[in-house]
């Protein structure tokens, strides 16, 4: 048994949910008894059909990656001696032997001091492409390699390595130098060096794409099917 408030803790998820704060989400809560409330409110997909939320909806964590994943890997690669921090990221991208930022250090990178700009809409370059070419590029290899490439050219807003500006750029980078070191691409990377030694089978690396097909699914559908891009072009 738990002294827990759970009417309190469900007031609460109503009304993030009555102030649209977000669209649904699910809740877990246990002691060392046992898990002893998992409920989902809400939906888990509003658009092109709405979709009730479910205990096993996936959800993505986003720059929570920068810290379970790429964080860990790079610091598990330091740790086996694979690489040291204060290696300079020229060492693995030749673009970074441009004037400038062949001074950076994967551990500039690493802490937001690399002067890089903190991000840049890169999807928008890749809908571009897809649409001159007719080629899918978003989610795949192909997708990812431009990005890459996109990353490596950009200018630094600051040269000095004093000022810290959180930086996805940056993150992008490590993203590259990773799969680099250990001869992987960086989903495989992180899930075999990485992810599976430390959390649970409940959770996935890999780029996803939801497949939606309005003929197949109806605003009472319940489930999506998961699409896990391959991991070479």
């Amino acid at each position: 048994m738990t002294n827990v408030n759970t009417d309190k803790l469900r007031e609460t998820v109503q009304s993030v949910l009555d102030e649209k704060s977000s669209p649904g989400l699910v809740i877990a809560a246990g002691k060392k008894g046992g898990v002893f409330l998992k409920e989902a409110y809400g939906k888990r997909q509003l658009i092109p059909v709405e979709i009730t939320n479910s205990v096993d909806t996936i959800y993505d964590i986003a720059s929570i990656t920068k810290v379970m994943a790429t964080t860990t890997a790079l610091m598990l690669l330091v740790q086996r001696g694979r690489i040291n921090l204060e290696m300079k990221a020229s060492e693995f991208i030749d673009e970074f032997s441009a004037e400038h930022k062949d001074r950076i250090t994967l551990k500039h990178l690493l802490c937001h001091v690399s002067g890089l700009a903190d991000w840049y809409p890169y999807f928008e370059e890749i809908r571009k492409r897809e649409s001159n070419g007719g080629i899918p590029f978003m989610g795949n290899e192909k997708g990812k390699r431009i990005v890459y490439s996109l990353a490596n050219n950009e200018e630094l807003v600051s040269r000095d390595f004093s000022a810290t500006k959180y930086s996805d750029i940056g993150f992008i980078i490590l993203g590259e130098i990773i799969p680099k070191t250990l001869g992987e691409n960086y989903a495989e990377a992180i899930s075999l060096f990485a992810a599976t030694p430390l959390i649970a089978s409940t959770k996935i690396f890999s780029p996803i794409i939801w497949i939606i097909r309005s003929e197949e699914h109806t605003s009472n559908s319940s489930h999506i099917p998961l699409t896990r891009m391959p991991s070479s072009a």
